[in-house]
């Protein structure tokens, strides 16, 4: 069963932002995140199962190349991606959502 995957705007602004940084640090840095990122996304929508809830009914996908984690949680056949957010922030804002 493939999964309908639901970006909100706050994520949509982590991850605008963390490409930004990355290419400014290195040209084709911030690409080779959204290479990562899409393929994280893509597991995502083919098994949202693979993480465990961590927190209420949120899950923590970790990105292995980058130190980000994907904030997400099942609804009927979809995905929602609350946040895509570096581990450096502060853990209690990984749930605001």
């Amino acid at each position: 069963m493939k999964y309908t995957l639901l970006i909100k705007e706050e994520a949509d602004l982590d991850v605008t932002e963390a490409y930004r940084w990355y290419e400014g640090k290195s040209k084709g840095l911030g690409d080779e995140f959204m290479i990562e990122l899409d393929e994280y996304f893509s597991s995502l929508e083919s098994n949202p199962y693979l993480c465990p809830v961590r927190y209420k009914s949120y899950r923590l996908f970790p990105l292995k190349q980058f130190p980000y984690l994907i904030v997400y949680e099942i609804e009927n056949e979809n995905v929602i991606v609350y946040s895509v957010f570096h581990m450096s922030k502060d853990p209690k804002k990984r749930y605001e959502v």
